[in-house]
């Protein structure tokens, strides 16, 4: 890798904790036996903690994609929507990081960092 810097480095490691933290859960559902998607779907509304949880991050999730496609048009970023569907088929705890991380490169290259 370039010389990032320690925020960069941040950025990755939280991008790669919420790959870990998320996926030792979520790969329980690729299992067809375990219902799959729709279980997993089912499962994130089975009781009013988990529905905050979920609709917190629901919202979370829509905050962060107009942020990111706001921000990325205004310093000519490129291949934002990679960033949403990430979020969606990965996590957005992998995908806002990861944005964060090529932001931050972009900022660095105009020397506004």
């Amino acid at each position: 890798m370039k010389n990032i810097s320690k925020l960069q480095f941040l950025y990755l490691f939280l991008a790669f904790l919420g790959l870990l933290l998320t996926w030792t859960q979520n790969i329980h559902y690729l299992n067809p036996e375990s219902g799959g998607v729709l279980q997993f779907v089912r499962d994130t509304f089975v009781n009013r903690a988990s529905t905050s949880i979920t609709l917190d991050i629901v919202v979370l999730f829509v905050v962060c994609c107009i942020w990111m496609v706001i921000e990325g048009r205004k310093l000519k970023m490129k291949n934002i929507w990679f960033y949403i569907i990430g979020g969606l088929c990965v996590a957005i705890s992998v995908s806002f990081p990861l944005f964060l991380y090529f932001r931050e490169s972009k900022l660095r290259a105009l020397n506004i960092r």
